[in-house]
């Protein structure tokens, strides 16, 4: 160190050397003749040298002084990699030559790390209330500030000297890639395994992950690392407040790390079986710091937050503690003649999408300060709910899970034991700013075919040939008025990764087109009411290139896969660009070992995803950069989910969303409908086939019973119908198994009571209270309480909330809402209902098979030898036996597959004389059975099969080795008629007024229809009197419309 150095030179006018202090920012001081005089500072060769100059207290000439009275104080100065703190002050003396207020400019250096970032802003600040301000980096690697100005005083004032901070772009979640070859197997990358959440992984099977801050400059700060600390967590689902100052993320946790087995490998990458619990965390970009958001429930799984203004957020959380509808598979309690049990999933009989511990709760759409309080569940009627998304006119996008009553079965021959893939029925769902006003924009419906292939070039090779939507997620306002969503099948393509489609938001109320015709990107010019299925006419695809369906991936002329797109995201200042996850290679869960290599993907990687800025409306080459470009990620990483961290008017053009004034919450809740008696529920078919598309009137649009006369349900439709869907409170597991079996419900849900019926008025028009913060299922009914028509989706209305509509389904359609042209609530206002305030509805209890099982006992057991109970399986038989062999009617009805295995004898007569274990004789083929239960004539009753060989016809005559029995009839099948949803025996359907059971118990058909209309559907018959009263063929009526409640 060099302390206290002064010069002393000969002379009389030092003011030359002073002026080459002065050009070059030496750190000089001094005076010459007379002037003033001040000690000389303290200087280190390894410490910042502050350099003064331009200063007001030099004086040129004969007797002058250079920087008189300007100070720093050397053993004060700290340098550290936050930057520098250089201590200055102005001595003034007492010389009238020396102003009060010493100004000058400041040249530092020996700045260290931080004279190294050459052209790059430094922050300054002098004071702790003093000016602040920028600087910019010489190539010498000092930093000039100019025009400081220092009071004259003994105190010093700090001059801070900061590291650029940078001008953070982009947010997102980032993993390591897998790409080190698994040793011992043909896979040179194992990032086709790298899970990420999905609809088919929500709380489960997560690869561990980082949230990140990104400059675009070279510069990445992780805000939150999982993936190098010894929790295990996985941080993910980062937005930014519309004030760009504030980032909430979700960070999940686990218990422990499980390896990822693919194909029977297990592989060397490592995942998150199961979260035990999920918080909210803030990080403030003006300070560095996060914090988790408090209040939060010890084991609630919080995530994928979104921001309703920069104080109020909302997020998917399972705080509810329900769990997701009951599949409703087959729940047959009975065996087949081979001892199987006949139900799904036997011998459990019991099947839930989403698992049975906490990860597999429901997820909820939820709303709380961003302090932790006044948290709210916006959605308790959903089973699941996920990635909400606000609109900038203040509306709440998200992913609706809807398979609940029956809407896996979806296609034709879609049988009880045969559905669709249930994770992929999610939907987008809506709500305003409050959470009520809840509406489907998309994919309720299905789809009709959309474009996808006939964008691309002819160069693109495989790939599907058009789309249809599946599971519907990530959610975004690109531009304003403007979505896009991502599509794909469920699970299979590491995370929310498909095609991007877009489309026009405008009328929420309205979801697309009634007719084929209507929408521009189809394969039919149908104009059938219903053959469009409700997709909206704006809907596109985005990203055409990418796969959304279960399938390879396309590929160019040069065998490179184009990879897959989703997570779409606006870009601040455009309305042209915005941002896409893109993820290059195959990125498919269901890939082969040998096509986990660069050489099977052409030369690019398995599977690696970044993000990118898109620069056209369609992007129909992934490897053309002026299509789109990189603007985050690299071969190391996995990147995806992007946010611009940039302030909501930039981005949409105002400061927030639109902000709704709050709900009167201690106003009561009412539905009102304009005319019930009109209705948008025609089937998207040309023509009715009771075999072929009777599924899709319940699986394809909201439940109505089936007929082609279009006056039927505003002939039948009598009251507003309200039910209570009962959540599930519990799951199977140790202690529960049997109650969980035994709870069977055709709806799926635990249970579903009345509330109660609203008559119409003459007009058409109902006003009803129902209960506020429930789940309700809304139904048409008859006369007599039995549904016509109900909505699949579930509601519930928030307190105060009045939710008013056009009527069952009406006003859907944008050929339809363009007739009405008025809204509902506005046209409600004329109804006769108007300024009704009918009084709430006594609920009943739900009417299980208890009820209905006397009625049977003591009505029809004359006629039916098994109407009865005696072996427990009378609620299977009545409602659960899809499986026809021995009813005549089925007998005439194709069969199903082309088996040639034995799978049931029927007894076409019984004989006499047999006794229990005599053997059945088969045709050659390797069948084997025998007679298992008699009568008391030796009747035979039951028989038991313990082979079914092959090489049968669909049917042969089986014969019994026997010493003493007779006359027997036994035919072998090799297939049987299996009863398509919405029926699950022949005598129940969806509806009461669908089914036989509720046919025969009035004593007419009931669904407008007549036996001679068809020949192959379920007739009527003979009539005949049941001696059934009124109120009990209501009672059966309504077991059936509420789901056939076992118990």
């Amino acid at each position: 160190a060099i302390a206290g150095v002064r010069f002393h030179a000969t002379g009389t006018d030092l003011e030359p050397f002073f002026r080459i202090c002065e050009r070059f920012l030496l750190a000089c001081q001094g005076t010459w003749g007379e002037g003033a005089q001040s000690d000389a500072a303290s200087v280190r060769l390894d410490q910042v040298l502050p350099v003064f100059s331009a200063a007001n207290t030099t004086r040129w000439g004969s007797a002058g002084f250079y920087n008189a009275g300007l100070e720093w104080r050397g053993d004060s100065i700290r340098r550290n990699d936050k930057g520098v703190a250089v201590p200055l002050r102005y001595m003034r003396q007492a010389n009238p030559a020396l102003p009060a207020t010493a100004k000058f400019d400041l040249t530092l250096r020996r700045l260290g790390k931080l004279g190294k970032r050459v052209g790059e802003s430094v922050q300054w600040s002098l004071g702790a209330k003093g000016p602040k301000g920028q600087a910019v980096v010489a190539a010498d690697g000092s930093v000039t500030i100019p025009g400081l100005a220092l009071p004259g005083g003994e105190q010093y004032s700090v001059l801070y000297l900061q590291n650029p901070q940078p001008a953070w772009q982009l947010v997102y979640t980032r993993q390591p890639r897998a790409r080190q070859p698994q040793p011992g197997t043909p896979i040179m990358e194992a990032a086709n395994w790298q899970h990420a959440t999905d609809v088919g992984r929500i709380n489960g099977g997560l690869a561990e992950a980082d949230v990140v801050i990104d400059d675009l400059n070279g510069r990445v700060k992780v805000i939150h690392n999982c993936t190098e600390s010894k929790q295990v967590c996985v941080a993910h689902e980062a937005r930014v407040s519309p004030d760009g100052t504030k980032i909430v993320y979700s960070v999940g946790y686990g218990n422990t790390l499980q390896p990822v087995v693919a194909n029977g490998i297990r592989l060397s990458i490592q995942e998150i079986p199961g979260l035990t619990h999920a918080e909210l965390w803030l990080y403030d970009l003006r300070t560095g710091k996060r914090k988790p958001i408090p209040h939060h429930p010890q084991r609630a799984i919080d995530r994928q937050p979104e921001w309703l203004n920069n104080e109020r957020i909302v997020f998917a959380s399972n705080r509810a503690e329900n769990y997701p509808p009951k599949n409703q598979f087959s729940m047959h309690l009975g065996t087949d003649q081979f001892g199987r049990g006949r139900c799904f999933n036997a011998p459990h009989c019991v099947s839930q999408e989403y698992g049975y511990g906490r990860g597999g709760m429901s997820m909820q759409i939820w709303s709380m300060n961003i302090d932790g309080t006044d948290a709210r569940n916006l959605t308790p009627h959903e089973g699941n709910a996920l990635a909400p998304a606000v609109m900038s006119n203040g509306d709440i996008l998200y992913s609706c899970w809807n398979a609940h009553e029956n809407k896996s079965f979806d296609a034709a021959g879609r049988t009880a034991n045969n559905p669709g893939t249930s994770k992929n029925k999610w939907w987008l769902c809506r709500m305003d700013g409050n959470g009520g006003d809840g509406t489907v924009i998309l994919n309720g419906h299905k789809t009709t075919e959309l474009k996808t292939r006939d964008w691309l070039p002819g160069r693109m090779r495989g790939g599907e040939g058009r789309s249809e939507l599946r599971a519907i997620r990530s959610v975004a306002e690109i531009f304003k008025g403007r979505l896009a969503v991502s599509n794909y099948y469920r699970s299979n393509h590491v995370g929310s990764m498909g095609i991007v489609f877009a489309m026009d938001y405008d009328n929420p109320h309205v979801e697309g087109c009634s007719t084929a015709a209507c929408y521009p990107h189809g394969t039919s010019n149908s104009r059938t009411p219903g053959s469009g299925r409700y997709v909206p006419s704006s809907l596109v695809a985005l990203t055409p290139y990418g796969t959304d369906q279960d399938m390879d991936v396309r590929r160019d002329e040069k065998r490179r896969p184009l990879g897959k797109a989703g997570y779409a995201a606006p870009l601040p200042n455009t309305e042209k660009e915005y941002l896409v996850t893109h993820a290059r290679g195959f990125c498919y869960e269901v890939a082969q070992p040998n096509q986990a290599n660069r050489r099977a993907m052409g030369g690019e990687p398995t599977c690696q995803k970044a993000i990118y800025r898109v620069k056209v409306p369609i992007v129909t080459d992934p490897f053309d950069t002026r299509q789109m470009e990189l603007m985050a990620g690299g071969d190391a990483w996995q990147v995806f989910d992007a946010r611009a961290i940039a302030t909501y008017e930039s981005l949409h053009g105002q400061p927030l969303p639109d902000q709704l004034p709050p709900l009167d919450e201690n106003a009561n809740c009412y539905l009102e409908v304009v005319d019930a008696r009109k209705a948008e529920l025609a089937s998207a078919h040309e023509r009715y086939d009771w075999r072929t598309n009777l599924f899709s009137q319940c699986a394809l649009q909201g439940c109505a019973v089936n007929t082609e006369d279009r006056d039927f349900h505003g002939d039948n439709m009598a009251a507003l119908t309200i039910y209570l869907p009962e959540m599930w409170d519990f799951t199977y597991g140790p202690g529960r198994e049997k109650p969980y079996q035994a709870n069977v419900n055709n709806m799926g849900h635990k249970s579903i009571a009345l509330l109660g019926s609203q008559p119409l008025k003459a007009d058409g028009s109902v006003k009803m209270q129902v209960p506020c913060e429930t789940p309700l299922l809304m139904a048409g009914t008859d006369k007599n309480g039995m549904s016509i028509a109900h909505d699949a989706m579930l509601h519930s209305l928030r307190r105060g909330e009045t939710r008013t509509c056009h009527g069952c389904h009406d006003g859907h359609s944008e050929e339809r809402a363009r007739r009405l042209k008025r809204s509902a609530a506005e046209r409600f206002a004329s109804t006769q209902s108007a300024n009704t305030f009918p009084p709430l509805p006594k609920a009943r209890k739900p009417i299980t098979f208890k009820e209905v099982r006397p009625i049977l006992e003591r009505r029809c057991t004359g006629c039916h030898k098994d109407m009865n109970d005696r072996d427990g399986l009378l609620y299977s038989r009545i409602a659960q036996d899809y499986e026809q062999f021995d009813w005549d009617w089925a007998r005439k009805q194709p069969g199903v597959g082309q088996r040639k295995s034995v799978v049931h004898v029927m007894i076409k007569a019984p004989g006499r004389g047999y006794r229990k274990g005599d053997q059945l004789v088969f045709a050659p083929g390797g069948a084997a059975g025998q007679v298992a239960q008699v009568g008391p004539n030796g009747g035979i009753q039951a028989i038991k099969m313990m082979r079914g060989g092959d090489g049968y016809n669909p049917i042969t005559e089986v014969g019994v080795q026997s010493s003493n029995g007779k006359g027997a009839r036994l035919r072998a099948m090799t297939s049987q008629f299996e009863l398509p949803r919405p029926y699950t025996s022949k005598w129940v359907a969806k509806f009461a007024r669908d089914s036989l059971l509720y046919w025969k118990c009035v004593g007419s058909r009931q669904d407008g229809r007549t036996d001679r209309q068809y020949n192959n559907d379920i007739d009527f018959g003979p009539a005949h009197d049941s001696g059934a009263t009124v109120a009990e063929c209501r009672t059966i009526g309504q077991w059936i419309d509420t789901g056939i409640q076992r118990q």
